[in-house]
């Protein structure tokens, strides 16, 4: 969940302060987003499916700590090449 926000948060608040959305009003709209590509996908995923998809979201963004706003990792964070994780 964490590499997944890492990877799309950027862009997100990029998108956000160009519409002039708060951060809690970004929140709603990727809700709003995620409920509208589920009930889209119905016909082809089926509703149970989506509606796991979408409820599994929405319990693991509850308990995961998202990354930092600005990750520029410096020399001292990076891991090392023969560490995996």
């Amino acid at each position: 969940m964490v590499q997944s926000v890492a990877l799309l948060q950027k862009d997100a608040l990029h998108i956000a302060r160009q519409n002039g959305l708060e951060l809690k009003d970004d929140a709603q709209a990727g809700a709003i987003a995620t409920a509208f590509i589920v009930k889209e996908c119905a016909r082809d995923i089926g509703g149970v499916v989506g509606f796991n998809v979408a409820a599994y979201g929405f319990i693991e963004g509850c308990k995961t700590v998202p990354p930092a706003m600005n990750p520029e990792p410096n020399a001292s964070e990076r891991k090392p090449w023969f560490r995996l994780w």
